[in-house]
């Protein structure tokens, strides 16, 4: 019921459409401009969807917006203290809102399916389109996204008021999805546990239609984490 509650209650709210629509926007911009810059060269069409860093940053922003309606949203409106005085486990309460957000995250990425099929019809050549590695790279995306809406929920419940907890769910965002960058593996391979920290080597593959069982793994333990440290966080402001 929370799930639901929260999800139907954003789904139909003006600022969640009006979200969504920006981040569709600025994806197919950013599309169309791969498919201008890489025209004539042998590229696959999910490196064009999914392959620019430019596509992930868009990604990590629109997910810290929709974290947003968490709990810095509850303590905005005042409704915080209810939930918190309601007959309802915190666990319950986090893994509901979490549902919600990443049912959200999912619908309005799906409209990312679309563009393959408007390319066809743009040059108007019957062209085969990869569905399988569209599918397969779109779950990647659900996957990193789920991680870093449960990253972004377990520090929106430290930073509760919606500014200061946007910028902190942005940054540690950036700081999980960079964090290849500062581990200290350059001119040797890195250890095969090193690829749970890659977040950026990881969405590459996924974008490349591969679907790596460490990936998956890394994503749901990375998940249940920050979900177990939301749910202390909140026990937490009940016991105060």
């Amino acid at each position: 019921m929370i799930w639901k509650r929260e999800f139907l209650r954003a789904l139909f709210q003006p600022s969640y459409a009006l979200s969504a629509a920006v981040f569709t926007a600025m994806t197919g911009l950013n599309f169309w401009k791969q498919v201008h810059d890489q025209s004539g060269q042998d590229v696959t069409l999910n490196l064009l969807l999914f392959g620019s860093l430019f596509f992930w940053v868009l990604v990590l922003l629109w997910v810290s917006v929709v974290t947003l309606r968490t709990f810095p949203e509850e303590v905005r409106s005042g409704t915080l203290e209810l939930w918190l005085a309601a007959p309802v486990r915190e666990w319950e309460l986090v893994l509901g809102k979490f549902a919600a957000v990443w049912l959200l995250i999912v619908l309005g990425t799906l409209p990312l399916a679309v563009y393959a099929p408007l390319l066809r019809w743009a040059e108007a050549q019957p062209w085969p389109i990869p569905w399988g590695e569209i599918w397969t790279a779109l779950s990647g995306l659900w996957g990193i996204t789920g991680l870093l809406a449960a990253v972004g929920m377990a520090v929106a419940l430290v930073f509760e008021t919606p500014l200061p907890a946007f910028l902190a769910v942005f940054s540690a965002g950036l700081l999980l999805f960079f964090a290849e960058s500062f581990v200290p593996f350059r001119s040797t391979e890195a250890p095969r546990w090193g690829y749970s920290f890659m977040l950026i080597q990881q969405a590459g593959d996924w974008s490349r239609g591969v679907a790596d069982t460490r990936s998956l793994v890394a994503l749901a333990t990375g998940m249940a984490f920050f979900l177990f440290l939301s749910v202390r966080l909140l026990q937490l402001k009940r016991l105060r």
